[in-house]
């Protein structure tokens, strides 16, 4: 068993140091905190206004062989952890049961809360909708002067037994998210310790997990009805400029008209940011291809009937300008679509078969790197 530090020993309101072994240094030794996470649920993933929907059930554990003995411990007078969910949004409601011995013959502590509501994350939609997400749950502690050097936090690893927790990561029986997070895929989950250096450092729990996105609904639903759109387009071709311009200009601008049209249906489900996302440039090229089509045209046709070639000459033009057109279109749909989204189905196919696997597979505990987060003056912990 640790002996506690002498300072701590009657002052129940410090985290309860233990001393270091023999041998070790002379600092105390901070007290260590070993976290479980349980995910309930993922519900919206809103990816334009930055805030993943979920409820988790948080465990932590601790070691004070102060409150051993007390028959009815007052928490607002003896230290604890008090976890927080430092990411969350406005909208997240904790609710937190009072901390409790594990076993009455042992002085190991447990600590657990339920969150449920809006976790802040800001995602980049310019891969869209070939996109993947980051999404991160960060659990914090912000009492005074609790930094480093009087708590560490981890994942579950010297706690962990039948009374307690073997892993630090965990679905509720009832949730898979393979099954209610149907636009996206769980890729892994995986828990990291992390230090926010500030005036001072401060200890940090990181559960992440990668998502990616069903590209499928907006390939069939979107993308191929603009593609049939500029493929039929194509067919301008085969239309005389002389004797089929006015057919011509008409099938054109039909073409022109469907492709806004459809646009209009479809704007309630494509993403509102100030940047280009891969679908919008799919769009802008399908209208460019269609727009030049009509331009091309009128233009060789005016030419015509000044004088300046001969019909023969103009309509070789013509086969070739449409040529190249169409050429160019099919060569950016293959840069802007057909590799993309070739890429995504072969990241799509490596997908955990099982929620078990989500945890075993790609990820799981992080315990062996502690990344160092150097905050400016200016920003918040």
């Amino acid at each position: 068993m640790e002996t506690l530090c002498d300072h701590v020993v009657d002052d129940l309101l410090l985290p309860p140091l233990t001393k270091p072994e023999a041998g070790g240094t002379e600092d105390c030794v901070p007290v260590r905190v070993e976290f479980r996470v349980t995910f309930l649920h993922i519900g919206v993933v809103n990816t334009v206004n930055g805030y993943v929907n979920m409820k988790v059930f948080v465990h932590y554990y601790w070691r004070d062989p102060r409150v051993k003995d007390l028959k009815d411990p007052n928490w607002k007078k003896i230290w604890y952890p008090k976890p927080t969910i430092s990411n969350s949004a406005d909208k997240l409601n904790v609710v937190e049961n009072p901390p409790a011995l594990v076993r009455a013959d042992d002085d190991l502590l447990r600590g657990e809360f339920i969150a449920e509501g809006e976790i802040l994350n800001p995602i980049d939609l310019r891969n869209f909708p070939f996109d993947y997400d980051d999404v991160q749950l960060n659990i914090d502690t912000f009492q005074f002067a609790q930094d480093v050097n009087e708590l560490s936090m981890h994942p579950m690893e010297l706690y962990a037994s039948d009374d307690t927790f073997y892993s630090s990561l965990g679905f509720a029986n009832w949730f898979d998210p393979r099954t209610v997070m149907t636009e996206w895929v769980m890729m892994n989950l995986e828990m990291m310790r992390k230090e926010l250096e500030y005036d001072m450092t401060v200890p940090q729990i990181q559960v992440q997990f990668y998502i990616l996105r069903h590209a499928s609904y907006y390939i069939t639903k979107i993308v191929t009805l603009l593609l049939g759109a500029s493929v039929l387009s194509y067919s301008a071709a085969f239309m005389d400029i002389f004797d089929d311009y006015t057919d011509r200009m008409n099938f054109i601008a039909t073409m022109f008209l469907a492709t806004s049209a459809l646009l209009y249906v479809v704007a309630s489900d494509l993403p509102k940011v100030p940047y280009l996302t891969i679908l919008d440039r799919v769009t802008m090229t399908t209208f460019l291809f269609i727009f030049m089509l009509g331009i091309e045209s009128f233009t060789l046709r005016i030419i015509s009937l000044i004088g300046e070639m001969n019909q023969d000459d103009v309509s070789r033009w013509d086969k070739m300008i449409v040529g190249m057109l169409c050429g160019s279109f099919t060569l950016a749909i293959l840069l802007l679509v057909i590799i993309p989204w070739s890429v995504h189905r072969k990241k799509m196919a490596r997908a955990p078969r099982t929620k078990q696997d989500i945890i075993l597979g790609d990820g799981g505990v992080i315990d062996t790197v502690i990344e160092t987060v150097v905050l400016n003056s200016d920003q918040q912990l």
